[in-house]
């Protein structure tokens, strides 16, 4: 694969995890589904020895864990790598601001971890997430925050 095509397929890839932050913070969780293999195998964001199997699974866990909150997801340096032109896989550093209804009023918690993701091209020529891991290395909440290990 030639430079320009290699970075053609980068920057589709970065789109993609785009849509993946900004899809789950709108809670368009339809389209949020389309950017996962049928396949993906996902760990569960609040316990990571889980591991969530297709698009359903993942959905339906995120959407349940997201209810009733509103959300802020940033992702920032990202650190891509094409394995060839089917495959490729990444580490992204998040930034998660959440506001949930807490016991005393609104509750914040502040998260900081990273991704580990594997990108398989589909059929249609879409990047889409075929595996993905987190590592949270911080979170900071306030006392009401209903999740503090999040």
């Amino acid at each position: 694969m030639d430079h320009g095509a290699a970075m053609w397929e980068l920057e589709q890839i970065k789109r993609l995890k785009a849509r993946y932050y900004r899809l789950q913070d709108q809670n368009r969780w339809d389209d949020w589904g389309e950017l996962f293999t049928a396949d993906c195998e996902i760990a569960d964001p609040i316990d990571p020895s889980i591991t969530l199997y297709g698009r359903k699974a993942i959905v339906e866990r995120t959407a349940e864990l997201a209810a009733g909150s509103r959300r802020a997801h940033r992702g920032t340096m990202p650190d891509l790598e094409l394995l060839d032109e089917q495959t490729a896989t990444g580490t992204w550093a998040l930034h998660c601001a959440a506001q949930f209804q807490g016991q005393s009023g609104p509750a914040v918690v502040f998260i900081y971890r990273y991704y580990t993701d594997e990108y398989v091209k589909d059929r249609d020529g879409q990047w889409r997430i075929h595996r993905m891991e987190y590592i949270n290395d911080m979170t900071v909440a306030d006392s009401g925050a209903p999740q503090p290990d999040l």
